[in-house]
């Protein structure tokens, strides 16, 4: 589920909230202080409580999950992770040289063809090096263009899935592997990886990932 979907969520629940929750308890707090307004409270006034105590928790709800989420507004998230995403994307443009592809013996980068997308998974090191004196976030080991910032496997599949929907549409996986990565077969970034992709139908069967010789290359 997108963010801007979570918050229309958000709101559609905070109105309920504030339709059967909220509304009756501003009718009470008002005949604590105006007993005789409420007395006098026809069908009209007491629906119009309801209907402002509604759209507001709504709207409470709405901005709340945006704030939590890192970002106010009607778009996605907030810089963090809507930044990296947004440069994963820019570097996975369909036909753009991202330094991925290269010849294990020659070395010279190649660009993808446009159906095709090449992700890195980073090991603990390179992060480090990319964290640039910082804590790295071990659970974000996925680059996806050198210069873009490393996503966590839930962005990585959002970015696919909306790749998946362009034009050209994505369908096919490539997945690297460096000496300085986690074990293919045994650390749960790579595994868990191959496996959502394939059952994505973006890989094989018999799906095996890249191992070039060589550590992940930190710019």
């Amino acid at each position: 589920m997108t963010m801007p979907d979570l918050r229309w969520l958000a709101f559609a629940g905070g109105a309920v909230l504030g339709w059967v929750a909220v509304a009756p308890l501003v009718i009470y707090i008002r005949g604590l202080f105006a007993k005789d307004a409420t007395k006098s409270d026809g069908v009209a006034v007491r629906l119009m409580i309801r209907l402002v105590s509604s759209v507001a928790a709504g709207v409470l709800c709405f901005f709340f999950v945006g704030l939590v989420a890192g970002g106010w507004g009607f778009g996605g998230g907030g810089d963090g992770v809507k930044d990296g995403v947004k440069d994963a994307v820019k570097d996975a443009k369909p036909g753009k040289d991202t330094g991925k592809g290269k010849d294990k013996d020659s070395g010279k980068g190649t660009p993808e063809p446009a159906e095709v997308m090449r992700v890195e998974v980073l090991g603990e090191e390179p992060l480090k090096k990319l964290a640039r004196g910082g804590k790295p976030d071990l659970t974000k080991c996925y680059r996806v263009g050198r210069k873009s910032a490393p996503l966590s496997l839930v962005d990585l599949k959002a970015l696919i899935r909306g790749r998946m929907k362009g034009e050209p549409p994505l369908k096919r996986l490539k997945v690297t592997v460096y000496k300085d990565s986690p074990e293919p077969d045994l650390s749960s970034a790579v595994t868990d990886l191959i496996s959502w992709a394939r059952d994505m139908n973006l890989i094989d069967k018999g799906f095996l990932p890249d191992e070039p010789d060589t550590t992940a290359p930190v710019d």
